[in-house]
């Protein structure tokens, strides 16, 4: 028996089609013929398929931003949640100053206190919201790695702290035995990324003229030309409360 269809035969078959029932795509609502309720589209399919890869990308690209960070592992895991009226005076403003604006508009900080009293674990936390919520690159170091990068000719390491998006400078002054030579270039690292408007945060255990004295004058002079922004974390250590 031959298997040619005659037009009679084609007429009749589209007719069937025309009366199979149309059901739309759960996702997009795009009518199709012939398929059953729940199905999904081809378009629909590919379009979660390029989500779920970018989640993906988006996630490596945190980890490697965390992983890359030189934030301390103690405070790999703080939680952003400040913990007294301070703290959340700076917290505000780390968040207006940071992802409110373009970063090239930001300004400089300046964290002062005493030790124990949350400077550290509260700009890490920041920095980890950073990366975690915009992809922003962000580095924490201290004074003392800087020197001792130079100290060691780490170049290629100095670099990606110099033209790091976001950088957290910790301690700064903390040591006081620092060769005028280091200091020069402690302060030329600094003045770079003052240069690049690359906003910069301080934090240090000194009162304010002291930290200036680390710092030296000329990054003095840009910083209050700036008006640098100053908070100050005072009263007694929060390390050892539940």
């Amino acid at each position: 028996m031959s298997d040619f269809k005659t037009a009679g035969d084609l007429t009749s078959m589209f007719a069937q089609i025309k009366e199979l029932p149309k059901t739309p795509c759960v996702r997009c609502g795009t009518v199709y013929r012939g398929k059953e309720d729940g199905f999904v589209c081809s378009d629909c399919i590919e379009k979660a398929k390029n989500k779920k890869q970018e989640e993906v990308n988006k996630n490596k690209r945190i980890n490697y931003l965390i992983v890359n960070s030189f934030i301390p592992k103690r405070y790999i895991t703080a939680a952003f949640k400040p913990f007294n009226s301070v703290q959340k005076e700076v917290a505000y403003y780390l968040v207006d100053n940071f992802s409110k604006r373009p970063l090239d508009t930001s300004r400089d900080m300046l964290i002062m206190g005493n030790m124990g009293t949350g400077k550290t674990y509260l700009s890490c936390a920041f920095a980890l919201e950073m990366m975690s919520r915009k992809q922003i690159n962000v580095k924490y170091t201290t004074e003392q790695e800087i020197v001792s990068l130079f100290t060691r000719k780490e170049f290629k390491q100095l670099n990606i702290l110099k033209n790091a998006q976001i950088l957290i400078v910790d301690e700064v002054g903390k040591r006081r035995d620092t060769p005028e030579w280091l200091k020069i270039e402690f302060e030329e690292l600094l003045s770079y990324r003052f240069n690049e408007m690359k906003p910069t945060l301080y934090l240090t255990n000194l009162i304010e003229n002291d930290f200036y004295m680390a710092i030296g004058e000329r990054m003095t002079d840009r910083l209050r030309e700036t008006d640098v922004m100053k908070f100050v974390f005072d009263g007694d250590s929060l390390r050892g409360r539940g």
